[in-house]
């Protein structure tokens, strides 16, 4: 069942670039978390779109990617340290 349900993700919800017209400096690949998510955790959402109304402050959504009871293990509940 996990195996399924990751290849689910990356198949029907692959990560998603957005882009602008607007001159920014290049884009450099890199990884704001201290250690990789939990299997059963997805990043949703990272943006700074709200960031003028909210003093500075980044939009994190993050995803459990299993119901109660789906898998023995991956279902149960999941921790991140943001503070890494």
């Amino acid at each position: 069942r996990a195996a399924r349900r990751a290849l689910a993700e990356q198949l029907n919800f692959p990560p998603l670039l957005a882009f602008t017209d607007a001159k920014v400096a290049p884009f450099k690949p890199s990884s704001s978390l201290g250690a990789p998510l939990p299997p059963n955790v997805k990043l949703v959402t990272l943006t700074s779109n709200y960031a003028d109304i909210h003093d500075g402050q980044l939009l994190l959504r993050l995803s459990h990617l299993y119901g109660a009871g789906e898998h023995p293990t991956l279902s149960q509940p999941a921790t991140v340290d943001l503070s890494q």
